[in-house]
Formats: C-alpha cells, structure tokens, sequence
C-alpha cells in the first residue's frame, strides 16, 4: 500500500491496523520459530519494519520544525540546502554568501542545527530519496534527481543511514499489509 502523504487521524488508525496485522502475524510463529505455514518468519520480521519505519515517519511528520536559528545568515544558509537537494553544495560558496568563513560557517551551523552543513544536507536528501521511494520511483532515478554521483553512491550512503537497501526499502513499501 503506497504511503499516503495525510499525517491525519485516518493515517495513524491505518498504520494502528497494520500495526495490528503484523503482530497478529507474528503471534502465529510456533514456540520454537518455526513459521506457521502462513507466514514466513521472513515476511513477518519484514511487515514489522515496514510498520515502524511508517510509525517514525507519521511521527516525523507532526513534530514542528526546528526553529530557525538566531543568526539571520545561518537561517539562509538553512533556506539554501533546503530548497536545493539535487547535490551538494561547496562549502566555500556558502560561506561566500553567508559572509563568514569556512571554519566558521560551519561551527555556527554546526552549533544551530547539531551537525555540519554537508551531514545536514546529506541527511536532508536520504530523508527525500526515501520519500520518494516510497511513491514507487525507480533507484537510479532518486539517485540521479538528489545529485548523487551514480546508483552506488547513493545505495551506500541510504543503506548506511537506514540499515536497509534502497530497492528493498522500495519494495517494502509497496506490500500491502
């Protein structure tokens, strides 16, 4: 069942079922692990994950946003890696616009939003490739649309963010649970 982008009451009581339904599923393991002939203890463990990832993203989804932070050019800095996610920006050109230098762009940053400008913006592009993965885009093209350099890069970087592989994270989330 492809995510939905509601965050609202219908969304939470959907992902409650599924909720429900994979732990039903579990339920039905014999004692000793062996699978029912229903489920596999594969499929079961896989629902489950799919189900929390679902959980962490609804919950993602009503916590406000971070307030901007105090030093007006930090916030554009912020502005910047926000609205551009197709590659990384260099760190010089930032500190250019914002006026500062490197080092100090990114101790600022760094101190406004818990992580430098590159781990940030990284983090920011996994969050959407994962988002539209879940919509059903192929791999390669959630590669090439966040600027990363090819399918590898981009695999090695989600599967070390999420412990999950981006194509089986896609699959996943087109079960219907």
């Amino acid at each position: 069942m492809p995510q939905s982008t509601s965050n609202g009451p219908s969304s939470v009581l959907r992902t409650y079922a599924e909720f429900l339904a994979a732990a039903r599923a579990f339920r039905k393991l014999a004692p000793e692990g062996h699978p029912s002939p229903a489920e596999s203890a594969a499929l079961v463990q896989e629902r489950l994950v799919l189900v929390l990832s679902r959980l962490l993203d609804l919950a993602a989804g009503r916590r406000a946003r971070a307030p901007e932070p105090a030093d007006a050019r930090i916030a554009a800095v912020l502005d910047r890696l926000r609205t551009d996610l197709s590659g990384a920006p260099r760190l010089a050109e930032l500190a250019d616009e914002a006026g500062m230098s490197r080092e100090h762009l990114i101790r600022t940053f760094t101190r406004a939003t818990g992580a430098p400008p590159y781990a940030w913006h990284l983090s920011a592009r996994l969050a959407e490739g994962r988002r539209r993965l879940r919509r059903g885009e192929p791999v390669a093209d959630v590669a090439h649309g966040l600027g990363f350099a090819d399918q590898a890069h981009f695999h090695r970087h989600f599967t070390a963010a999420y412990a999950i592989t981006p194509g089986r994270y896609r699959r996943l989330s087109q079960i219907n649970i």
